[in-house]
């Protein structure tokens, strides 16, 4: 696809009249004289004078203007965002777990600790309680009542704990069996008990590709803890898990527990209460006493006022203390940052002073700052445009350090947090990112104009798709011009767009993994960005079942049994809608299956010397030697079974 972009870069004066001067002849007959004296010329350079200024100033433009720019296409500065993740208490038999007999209580902020040399310094991203109680058992209980038990030790990501079954509906409810004491003793005024329950969820295989999430999958739980006789409901007061979709703590809080050991047959219910979920959770882990953390530091940096107008206070330190060292592009700033806070200490009191925009817009009493945080100053103003700290006074900055990608760090580092020991980190900290600048504005702009364009073209579509990871879309296909609800003689949408789900928890024989509710999350996630006008459909495959019949003859001393499951496993990953490793092979939407292909693969394998037979078709009661038809929208579904290949060893002539 072309661009339409112009190369402001090279295009000048000279260029812009060459070319204005090219179109007389075509536009313009009658007009001969081309020469410098003409009055047309005379305009046609003055306007290509104009243009060529401003393509220079659209080069050169102010830092304040190109913030601006970058504004109006979403993108605004930032400081270092800071990496996050989860601390998990040990279950490694060779390591202390972390164990207490009465609750702990554990604010935001409070620092938590990797046992690494080179770590940034980390803290609790949100208040937890510490539960002395034993998570002893998980069920899922379907809405029909069906019951499945997990076990606590079987869990990993070859064959992950499915929360809500193979079709979260709402209904669906994940039980987690306590024992002892979940709330030790009452809270105090300052404290509050919220239990934390941190969820692995299985990642998608790493094919090499950069990660793209799009959105998140929004659902709604309903906790509560229930005992023979008697329900208490708990409050969620936070969930990012995205309905165990994504790895992430829920918080719930036991301020309505009675104090004390649990009674018998306790259970935790976490009902699904939100609409049906696109995907299924698929969990790798469990647990209590999961520990959010951040990577970021409270600091506070003392100076003293001069009393002179236009002062500025420089938050960059530089001392033999590490600790005492400052670096203002580690200050956080901008979305989701704690606020920069100024104070001014004078004998008469403390005064908080506020940041504002534009000292200019300021009048002589407005105790108001300017944060330059591009060269790490805070300015104040000159009496007229904002008011002077008194000469003398102690003026406190607090602000917020972080070390952006330096908090990046990998799994199964220990953690430790108010001395208690043996946390582990079991998936990657992730999510650190260095100060956006205004060259990193730029390099975000070139990107946000190449990748998040409307999704024009075929290839945008199925890109677009593709990249939605967290709904596992493994395929994506458009179909230009087709539409099977299209009744003969009727104009078609413009595209329909053929959408293949790699979610292994759902097979095709209960309805396939398309569900509706996954096809309805995937619209949601692509539409804003279809062109006005643009009428696209998106549905999953037709699947068409498939049996056949084969009958292969080996040579003589090869194992029969052994061969026959090698031609079962090759005809699956032929077939395979979804292949199971990047570069496998997979069946092609709308392609016709041949049983001479289906012989052909078959007599390679090694030790069969003949295929006498393949018969194929929908039903195993009625095969064929004959193709099967599949639609364009369509994939043949195999179904295959032990008895369906039969193997005959030959003889030394070559016949059974």
């Amino acid at each position: 696809m072309t661009s339409l972009r112009l190369s402001l870069d090279d295009t000048d004066f000279a260029a812009l009249f060459e070319i204005a001067r090219s179109q007389i002849p075509a536009i313009t007959p009658q007009w001969t004289d081309h020469n410098t004296h003409d009055p047309g010329i005379m305009l046609l350079e003055l306007m290509a004078w104009a243009a060529d200024q401003e393509s220079y100033a659209l080069g050169r433009m102010r830092v304040d203007e190109r913030f601006a720019y970058a504004a109006l296409a979403g993108l605004h500065p930032a400081g270092p965002a800071p990496a996050r993740g989860l601390v998990w208490p040990t279950t490694d038999p060779s390591s202390d777990a972390p164990s207490f007999n009465t609750g702990v209580y554990l604010n935001e902020r409070d620092p938590v600790t990797p046992e690494r040399p080179d770590a940034p310094p980390f803290a609790l991203d949100h208040g937890v309680y510490l539960t002395p109680a034993t998570l002893t058992g998980i069920q899922t209980i379907a809405p029909d009542g069906t019951r499945i038990d997990w076990p606590l030790d079987g869990i990993s990501p070859g064959a992950p704990l499915l929360a809500f079954g193979t079709r979260p509906a709402r209904g669906a409810r994940l039980e987690l069996s306590l024992t002892g004491t979940l709330l030790s003793s009452p809270p105090g005024a300052q404290q509050r008990p919220l239990l934390s329950l941190g969820f692995a969820a299985e990642q998608p295989a790493d094919d090499g590709a950069p990660e793209v999430r799009q959105g998140r999958i929004s659902a709604r739980l309903q906790a509560e803890l229930a005992a023979p006789g008697q329900s208490i409901r708990l409050p969620v007061v936070h969930d990012r898990t995205s309905g165990f979709t994504s790895s992430g703590i829920l918080l719930l809080d036991l301020s309505g527990v009675t104090p004390g050991p649990l009674p018998a047959a306790t259970v935790l219910r976490l009902t699904l209460r939100g609409p049906s979920l696109p995907v299924a959770p698929r969990l790798t882990s469990v647990a209590l006493n999961v520990l959010p953390v951040r990577q970021e530091q409270a600091k506070i940096l003392m100076g003293s006022s001069t009393g002179l107008p236009d002062q500025e206070f420089s938050l960059d330190r530089d001392d033999p203390d590490p600790t005492l060292s400052v670096d203002h592009t580690q200050v956080r700033f901008g979305k989701g940052a704690a606020p920069l806070t100024l104070a001014v200490n004078t004998l008469s009191g403390e005064s908080k002073w506020q940041p504002h925009d534009d000292l200019s817009k300021a009048g002589p009493d407005d105790e108001v700052f300017v944060f330059d945080a591009a060269n790490g100053v805070i300015r104040f103003g000159n009496g007229l445009n904002g008011a002077i700290p008194p000469a003398g006074a102690e003026l406190e900055v607090s602000c917020t350090l972080c070390q952006g990608e330096a908090g990046n760090l990998p799994a199964g580092l220990a953690w430790g947090v108010d001395g208690v020991r043996g946390f582990t980190n079991i998936e990657p900290i992730r999510g650190g990112t260095d100060l956006i600048d205004i060259d990193e504005l730029r390099r975000e702009a070139r990107q946000h104009v190449r990748d998040d364009r409307p999704l024009v073209t075929d290839a945008d579509l199925e890109a677009a798709a593709e990249a939605c990871i967290d709904l596992r879309v493994a395929r994506a296909q458009v179909i230009p011009g087709f539409d099977p609800n299209r009744a003969s003689g009727q104009a078609g949408r413009s595209r329909t767009l053929i959408v293949i789900s790699s979610d292994p928890s759902r097979s095709e024989s209960d309805g396939g993994p398309e569900t509706a509710a996954w096809l309805r999350a995937l619209r949601r996630r692509l539409a804003p960005r279809f062109p006005v006008g643009d009428r696209v459909r998106i549905i999953g495959p037709r699947y068409i079942p498939l049996r056949l019949r084969a009958t292969l003859r080996v040579a003589p001393n090869r194992n029969a049994a052994a061969i026959a499951d090698k031609a079962q496993r090759l005809l699956q990953a032929r077939l395979a809608t979804v292949p199971a490793r990047q570069g496998d092979p997979f069946w092609t939407l709308g392609r016709d299956v041949e049983p001479n292909d289906l012989k052909g693969w078959l007599r390679r394998l090694d030790g069969v010397t003949a295929v006498a037979e393949v018969r194929i078709g929908t039903k195993s009661t009625q095969l064929g030697d004959k193709a099967m038809e599949i639609p364009p929208h369509g994939l043949p579904q195999l179904t295959i079974e032990p008895s369906d290949i039969t193997v005959v060893t030959a003889t030394r002539g070559g016949q059974p």
